[in-house]
């Protein structure tokens, strides 16, 4: 499934953050530690069991890019949506308007429920996957990584620590393939917001045959009083300015859900451009994300993770194994793909055989005497 609408698709910040990078480089940091990974590791296991709402705000400064009216890009987007998390087991609801920028506004739903070993989507009421595994999708949203999630990084942050040989085997992790690299190191203590926090950087490498070229790097900070949580992150591109970030994520407001647990209540993804005059780094767009009535350890129905409610009109594929073996529709007798329809079966038999029967019977047919024949 593509989804065309949401937070997935903001195709025209895609192009300013290839991925985050950072300003002028500092002195060299070291290796990140496994205590460290191991810390963030830790906490995020702490938000395996929860339950939230959401809001997500997207607005574009059309001002700092003039494409013209557009219905494929978007100059706003506003979303809710509902999360409950319970170890593999997870659902997910949202209901969201965007506008274009030819001023027109479209509506749409998602609803994904996974039992951890089944997973069951509805997109917009229309059309409904039944999948036979768990499926990463990524609507899904975690604190420690909210501060990458529009630039599909859609795996734990200590995954992510651990680096690209680990990393790989995530299904969004083979995005970087073979042709990219990231480097992190770390570069001290610092002091953001009055928080104690550890600073990493993190440098991007594009791989070819010319040479390693450094396309993007950033600057994270994670609150150590905070659960290790980013709190901060200022990315820059390299094509863009190595002194004007393209992208700051900044927590404005955490909010503490038990003893000594936070969550990132507020946050702003500010996002920068250049695209109007290339000497010019200007506000781009603003994301936000709020997050209120949040619940540890809920205790919902087992029915929640199992079953969504499928209009009688909406179009169901099963899907084993990565491919579709099954497609139900109301106005349509559910078929198994793999068996052949009589029509297909006629075409492929059929057709040639009575074909040769043709042939045959003219090419031996009697012929009265004195007829000519070219053979």
């Amino acid at each position: 499934m593509i989804r065309l609408v949401g937070r997935s698709f903001i195709v025209l910040t895609c192009f300013f953050t290839v991925h985050s990078i950072g300003s002028a480089k500092d002195d060299r940091g070291t290796p990140i530690s496994n205590e460290l990974i191991e810390n963030v590791a830790a906490f995020e296991k702490m938000y395996d069991d929860i339950e939230f709402d959401a809001t997500y705000s997207m607005l574009w400064d059309n001002d700092s890019m003039h494409f013209g009216p557009s219905e494929f890009f978007y100059a706003s987007i506003d979303e809710t949506i509902h999360i409950i998390y319970q170890g593999r087991k997870y659902r997910f609801e949202s209901k969201r308007t965007s506008k274009n920028l030819k001023g027109e506004t479209t509506s749409g739903s998602e609803i994904v429920a996974c039992d951890g070993s089944k997973t069951v989507s509805l997109i917009d009421g229309k059309l409904s996957n039944v999948v036979d595994k768990r499926v990463e999708t990524p609507s899904l949203l975690f604190p420690h990584s909210l501060f990458r999630h529009r630039e599909f990084f859609y795996y734990p942050l200590s995954l992510y620590l651990r680096g690209k040989d680990v990393l790989k085997d995530h299904p969004y992790g083979k995005r970087y393939g073979n042709h990219h690299d990231y480097m992190l190191e770390y570069l001290g203590e610092d002091v953001q917001q009055g928080l104690k926090c550890v600073k990493i950087r993190d440098t991007v490498v594009r791989k070819s045959d010319e040479g390693d070229k450094v396309i993007c790097f950033s600057y994270l900070w994670l609150a150590i009083e905070r659960n290790y949580q980013p709190i901060l992150d200022i990315g820059y591109n390299v094509d863009v300015s190595t002194t004007k970030p393209v992208q700051v994520y900044r927590v404005n407001r955490f909010e503490e859900i038990a003893p000594g647990l936070w969550f990132p209540s507020e946050t702003l993804m500010r996002i920068y451009s250049n695209m109007n005059n290339p000497d010019e780094v200007i506000h781009a767009s603003d994301e936000t994300y709020t997050f209120k009535n949040i619940r540890l350890h809920p205790r919902p129905p087992a029915i929640v993770f199992e079953k969504i409610d499928i209009p009688e009109d909406a179009y169901i594929y099963h899907i084993k194994g990565g491919k579709i073996v099954k497609s139900e529709h109301k106005d349509v007798k559910p078929r198994d793909p793999r068996r052949i329809s009589p029509l297909a079966l006629y075409l492929l038999i059929g057709a040639p055989a009575i074909a040769i029967v043709a042939y045959l019977i003219y090419r031996f047919k009697p012929r009265n005497v004195g007829e000519i024949h070219p053979d």
